[in-house]
């Protein structure tokens, strides 16, 4: 069946439509289904807005993506995860997928999430005295 689907989907529409679909049916955490969707979840932004980081975090976690999700839960990636994110990056550039300046652009390959935006933003906490 699935076969006759793909040959199906093929005859009328491009790669480019199919994978667009593919991004925006699959789920990319718990609950999280669409690339609009989850691109605000982790990062609060638009699709358009992310940086090179960011999209290969959110591609990362398509193999598994409720398992994968600790890496947001956590608020940040593992030094692991971001080798992975680094090879990644870099496979795509010695395939001309990218340019040397947009693979250097994303150093250190550490995507920022909406949770630590807030965070970094807020003022110190006050420690209270007690009268």
């Amino acid at each position: 069946q699935e076969s006759i689907i793909t040959y199906e989907m093929e005859k009328d529409l491009s790669k480019e439509r199919i994978l667009e679909l593919y991004f925006n049916i699959i789920e990319w955490g718990p609950d999280i289904y669409g690339l609009g969707h989850a691109a605000e979840h982790y990062f609060g932004r638009s699709v358009e807005e992310l940086g090179l980081a960011d999209v290969l975090f959110l591609v990362s976690l398509i193999p598994s993506p409720r398992n994968y999700y600790r890496q947001f839960e956590r608020g940040k990636i593992t030094r692991k995860w971001r080798r992975r994110l680094e090879f990644f990056a870099r496979t795509m550039m010695k395939r001309g997928k990218i340019s040397q300046a947009t693979y250097d652009a994303a150093k250190p390959f550490n995507p920022v999430f909406k949770s630590q935006d807030i965070i970094d933003t807020l003022p110190p906490a006050k420690v209270l005295e007690p009268n």
